[in-house]
């Protein structure tokens, strides 16, 4: 008689759909602690970056600013190119009959009212009067009787003087004398007009300076600490009255 073996099946391993699942879920899943480790880089990272991120935002809105001062300066030069060498007169007081760089006061009329001003048909644009972080929803701005712009015209351009209706000659002045710059937003009483003197101060929006307007035609960078210098001293690149 003769026997045939059986034969021997091996057992084989069927994945069912839900095992499969259960295979790639705990293949890819991370631990919480991979899930810490993410999160630490992500914020180191992230604290590396936002200083960098907010100094080169600040740095645009001073280049910003920077370049309107830079427009206004040139268009009250081109001003005093048609004028015999006379810049325009700085807006000090509230004389109704004399043209200012900014406007023809009084300064409680509309914004469009800077189009009477001696400087608008050399340097025609709204935004170039303000600067980006001068922000018109506080109550100092808001208290303010002077709200076309941000920034003033030193008023040594007319002596400090409501008596003088023209400003003095670009040749009376030393180039590298200061004859603009930006008002302090926290004291509304600098923009009763559209001048200062020196000792009213400056904007403190730019942290530790801000961008002042030369009479030469160039802008520069200005640190407070060296604007107030400047102030004391007597007479000095702020103190240029002819």
């Amino acid at each position: 008689m003769i026997y045939f073996p059986l034969p021997v099946y091996e057992q084989t391993h069927v994945n069912t759909p839900e095992m499969t699942f259960r295979h790639n879920h705990w293949n890819y899943a991370f631990t919480l602690i991979e899930l810490l480790v993410v999160v630490a880089i992500i914020a180191i990272l992230a604290s590396l970056l936002l200083p960098a991120l907010s100094q080169a935002k600040a740095q645009a809105i001073r280049t910003t600013c920077a370049n309107n001062q830079k427009q206004l300066i040139t268009g009250s030069l081109l001003y005093a190119s048609d004028w015999q060498d006379h810049l325009p007169h700085p807006n000090w007081d509230f004389d109704p009959f004399v043209t200012g760089w900014v406007c023809r006061p009084p300064f409680l009329k509309p914004e469009t009212n800077i189009m009477t001003g001696a400087v608008w048909p050399y340097a025609s644009s709204f935004p170039i009067f303000r600067c980006p972080l001068d922000r018109t929803n506080t109550p100092a701005f808001r208290s303010r009787r002077q709200k076309y712009t941000s920034y003033i015209m030193n008023g040594s351009v007319c002596g400090y003087s409501i008596a003088q209706k023209e400003g003095f000659k670009v040749s009376q002045f030393r180039p590298d004398d200061i004859i603009m710059w930006q008002a302090d937003e926290r004291s509304p009483g600098d923009f009763n007009d559209a001048s200062s003197t020196p000792n009213e101060g400056i904007t403190r929006i730019h942290n530790e300076g801000t961008t002042v307007g030369i009479v030469g035609g160039s802008v520069e960078y200005i640190k407070i600490i060296n604007f107030n210098k400047e102030v004391v001293r007597r007479p000095s690149r702020l103190w240029n009255n002819p």
